[in-house]
């Protein structure tokens, strides 16, 4: 009798629990469209927060265009005028690429994207001369005499005649 009943009692079991299984199925089948579409939308989502974060900015713009047509050291001497002077470092920008040019900086993008923008054309000593020029400072030449003394060229000519 046992067996008769454990074989009855089995047979409605597994019944019920194959319904359960089907709708536990159907449940987990169904959140996992829910976790899969919650996981799309946070990827698009983010997806469009670095879309609108890549856009640079014009002065990211301004720093890749004078990067490539500046020698390193040059450029990095362009920097500490930034930090040190921003008046100096807007008037030397306006010299380089006037407004202009500055309108169309998507297009030098796009030149140099294309390898039609020339890289290295200014160097360091071309930066210092404008430098120098803004500042209005003029070249100075000046003569040392053997016992140590410097003078500059205007005044050693002039004691000198």
């Amino acid at each position: 009798m046992t067996d008769s009943e454990d074989d009855s009692g089995n047979s409605k079991k597994p019944d019920q629990n194959q319904f359960n299984n089907k709708e536990n199925i159907e449940v987990d089948h169904e959140l996992e469209k829910l976790r899969l579409k919650r996981m799309e939308s946070l990827l698009r989502q983010q997806q469009n927060s670095q879309r609108a974060s890549a856009v640079p900015s014009l002065q990211d713009k301004i720093d890749v265009i004078l990067e490539t047509i500046m020698t390193p050291d040059a450029f990095r001497y362009y920097k500490e005028i930034q930090t040190k002077d921003k008046a100096l470092y807007h008037r030397i920008l306006q010299f380089i690429l006037p407004p202009d040019i500055l309108q169309q900086i998507d297009v030098l993008l796009t030149y140099r994207a294309q390898g039609m923008l020339r890289a290295n054309i200014l160097d360091l000593i071309q930066i210092q001369q404008l430098e120098r020029k803004i500042l209005g400072i003029g070249p100075k030449i000046t003569v040392k005499k053997r016992d140590g003394d410097s003078t500059d060229l205007n005044s050693f000519l002039k004691n000198n005649k």
